[in-house]
């Protein structure tokens, strides 16, 4: 619909204007109360994405709520600050959806703010054997290997995320880099150096790692 491809172009505004004068006619539809939730999550309202994400939960005909309900709840209530919350609406979606990729990932990066590292690899782990697996649980993973200086696994994580999802972000190719670079393979780490650099040219640490190569 209107609302969706507006909010694939980033056009987040635009689109709750759509899903707001929809309202006006279906003032109980829960898909719009959920898509509301969900685009102020994308465009930083926290609050206003909580308060649709309860329209949508306590909307009559819904039953069982959606994946997407509970791996954006999750999300919006971590970074509205109430951890708590988040994991427990975190664990009932997992009730329901135990394979939920989503969940699984947001649900580890709660837990890991709280400090336990091992149950959110745990739940990173799972989420890499979902199907289809997913990229962030890899690179996830690979964060935590590099955090412990275990540069082969953080390499092994990296490569199965960007192997998954090319374009995932330019701190991936940062660090893979710099793994190889400590390897003594120079040309390796130019070339993922620039894909960091094309991804993204305003990244300080890679213009300094190929003044580096340069200059060397």
């Amino acid at each position: 619909n209107t609302a969706l491809i507006l909010e694939m172009l980033g056009r987040y505004d635009d689109a709750l204007q759509v899903l707001d004068e929809a309202l006006v006619s279906r003032p109980t539809d829960s898909d719009v109360h959920l898509a509301r939730g969900i685009i102020h999550l994308k465009r930083g309202d926290v609050p206003a994405s909580l308060d649709a994400l309860r329209l949508y939960r306590t909307s009559p005909n819904v039953k069982t709520p959606s994946r997407q309900y509970y791996s954006y709840t999750v999300l919006a209530s971590a970074v509205g600050g109430d951890l708590e919350y988040s994991v427990a609406v975190g664990r009932e979606g997992l009730g329901h959806y135990p394979d939920s990729g989503p969940i699984l990932v947001n649900m580890g990066q709660v837990l890991e703010r709280r400090g336990e590292m091992e149950a959110a690899a745990a739940l990173y782990k799972r989420a890499t054997q979902t199907s289809p697996p997913l990229p962030q649980a890899h690179k996830n993973l690979g964060d935590q290997a590099w955090a412990h200086g275990d540069s082969e696994g953080a390499r092994t994580q990296y490569e199965k995320a960007v192997k998954l999802a090319p374009r995932l972000g330019d701190d991936v190719y940062l660090r893979l880099g710099t793994i190889a670079y400590k390897s003594n393979d120079r040309d390796v780490a130019l070339l993922l150096w620039r894909r960091a650099l094309d991804l993204n040219p305003q990244n300080e640490a890679v213009r300094a790692n190929l003044d580096m190569l340069s200059s060397d």
